[in-house]
């Protein structure tokens, strides 16, 4: 008999919670234009919570979807969350910039800059904003994360390529330029349609670091990491004194052991590739 009483109780709980959550989804749709076409133009995303998408297509406009989530327990809370969250757009001569417009952060757009001041607030409810995004191809991009979403790029050969996220994963294909990718808790993954001729800079504290390239790379290489190892398939390397080798099986090819104040050379040598981590790997290949 209390086994029943139980199992109702833990029922009729369910239920109401079921009754209580409230989710509230909607997409935000916008054509953007740069006042001007030219390979300078910058496409900025600054997010806090939700994914980043970006590819390139053979267009001039910049499409834009955001999904919009609300999650709150109360239909009051709900109706709070979607008045106040928007998507915030700045247009200017060689920018787009995409944020989240909320009452608990402030950006600059001078500085290209989000202050946000989740600690100093009674928010009761939860949202996520995850940005969809075409953009012409040699458009410039710099886009971050911070909780709740990956961020994915594809086909995008420019200039500058920034991405920066903290928790969760940064997927690159078919790009082309100089990179600057951080994930500070998951992995970095990059398919470079040509290999970049600009120094690049790729950092991760917890996470592997995987590239591949589809053409000849020549370049100089520096990798520092706590608790990781460097793997090549690439032949061409002259390393330096204080570099040694371990050949190792598996498609992974040769492992390094590198001195952290030392580089190596990949083919001809050329752009500077710096990977920093704390407890990744690096594996760079030639397709």
């Amino acid at each position: 008999m209390t086994t029943m009483k139980t199992v109702a109780l833990v029922c009729l709980m369910f239920i109401c919670n079921l009754t209580i959550a409230q989710k509230h989804v909607e997409t935000i749709s916008k054509s953007l234009n740069f006042s001007q076409v030219s390979p300078d133009n910058y496409l900025v995303i600054k997010n806090i919570f939700g994914s980043i998408s970006v590819e390139a297509y053979n267009g001039k406009e910049v499409k834009v979807e955001v999904q919009k989530q609300i999650e709150a327990k109360s239909s009051i809370e709900l109706e709070k969350g979607k008045k106040e969250i928007s998507l915030g757009v700045i247009e200017k001569t060689d920018r787009i910039i995409l944020y989240p417009d909320t009452p608990y952060g402030k950006f600059n757009s001078e500085k290209e800059s989000f202050r946000y001041n989740e600690n100093h607030n009674d928010r009761d409810y939860e949202y996520q904003l995850n940005f969809t995004v075409k953009v012409p191809m040699n458009t410039n991009i710099k886009l971050s994360t911070v909780n709740d979403g990956n961020i994915y790029v594809k086909g995008v050969q420019c200039k500058l390529i920034r991405t920066n996220n903290v928790n969760g994963a940064i997927t690159m294909k078919d790009i082309a330029g100089k990179t600057l990718a951080s994930a500070l808790n998951e992995d970095i993954n990059i398919s470079y349609a040509t290999a970049p001729l600009d120094d690049s800079t790729f950092k991760s504290l917890n996470g592997d670091i995987n590239i591949n390239v589809n053409s000849d790379l020549n370049a100089e290489v520096s990798f520092k990491s706590l608790n990781g190892d460097f793997y090549t398939n690439i032949e061409s390397v002259q390393a330096s004194t204080k570099t040694t080798t371990k050949k190792t099986g598996g498609k992974r090819g040769t492992k390094y052991e590198v001195n952290a104040k030392d580089s190596f050379q990949l083919g001809k040598g050329g752009s500077q590739l710096s990977f920093d981590l704390l407890n990744g790997d690096v594996t760079l290949k030639r397709n």
